[in-house]
């Protein structure tokens, strides 16, 4: 008998035992499927209590995705870009860089002069070996003009980071905060140094060839000016000598100037012909 209440005991404990863990399990399962959905985000509402790890590699991302679509835009991006960046870091540094936009004017310039600014990310350096987690980036702004590029603009930036919510509008799970401009002047490389110097060459030349055009185009109009006007001489000041300069013994000069009733010839002696040429 003994025995046998012995083990009807131990029988118990192992049920209750595995009553429990049955109980534990579906209750964790169930926990996991509830969450609390805030403005930030949303997150288990039975989950146990850890820390969530973040990698170097997601941090980089983050600040990687929020440079390229802060800065990046033209005339048509720039809203839809701001709204997607404006939620990976806190609103008064956002707001900073907004209100550095609006100063200068960048989305009148955008649509002003068909610009496009096209953002090339050089590094991320982020250090999370010890809180607060920090980091600095740096990238070149490359600003179109129609079809030109203009010298590119450095930006640099330190920063730190901030564990937050995960959400559609910020699945990081990080938010940059304390963003701040550094100093940053990178040498040119080769191939842009290149291409600055073939777009000069073509501009120098294109100005050349539109000075040229303009200087045919005067002389076509002061030409036809000439020849449909009857009052003005055909014998021009850049074609003949002024009066009283000719050679000795040549014929006296042909008077030059405009021949009318309102006014007299500029020099005593006139061209027999010279009216008749004239139209008079």
């Amino acid at each position: 008998m003994r025995n046998i209440a012995m083990g009807s005991i131990l029988a118990l404990l192992l049920v209750a035992l595995g009553a429990g863990y049955i109980v534990y399990c579906i209750s964790e399962k169930a926990g996991q499927r509830v969450y609390v959905v805030s403005s930030t985000g949303s997150v288990a509402a039975l989950s146990a209590p850890a820390t969530e790890s973040h990698s170097s590699y997601e941090a980089r991302n983050l600040v990687r995705n929020f440079m390229q679509t802060m800065f990046g835009h033209d005339q048509y991006t720039f809203k839809a870009n701001l709204d997607a960046a404006l939620p990976l870091i806190e609103g008064r540094g956002g707001r900073r860089i907004y209100d550095g936009f609006v100063r200068g004017q960048v989305p009148q310039n955008y649509e002003r002069y068909a610009a496009r600014n096209v953002v090339t990310v050089d590094s991320v350096l982020v250090d999370m070996s010890r809180r607060p987690w920090s980091g600095s980036v740096y990238i070149k702004q490359r600003i179109f003009i129609g079809g030109e590029q203009k010298e590119p603009l450095p930006l640099a930036a330190k920063f730190n980071l901030e564990e937050t919510n995960r959400s559609d509008q910020n699945p990081y799970g990080l938010l940059i905060t304390n963003f701040d401009y550094i100093p940053y002047q990178p040498n040119l490389s080769r191939q842009e140094r290149e291409l600055l110097e073939a777009q000069e060459a073509d501009r120098q030349r294109r100005l050349l060839e539109a000075q040229r055009g303009h200087k045919l185009q005067f002389l076509l109009l002061h030409l036809r000016l000439r020849l449909n006007n009857p009052l003005i001489s055909l014998h021009h000041a850049s074609f003949l000598p002024p009066c009283g300069a000719a050679e000795p013994g040549a014929a006296p000069a042909t008077c030059l100037g405009y021949v009318g009733a309102n006014r007299a010839p500029d020099c005593s002696t006139v061209d027999p012909g010279a009216t008749a040429r004239i139209g008079g």
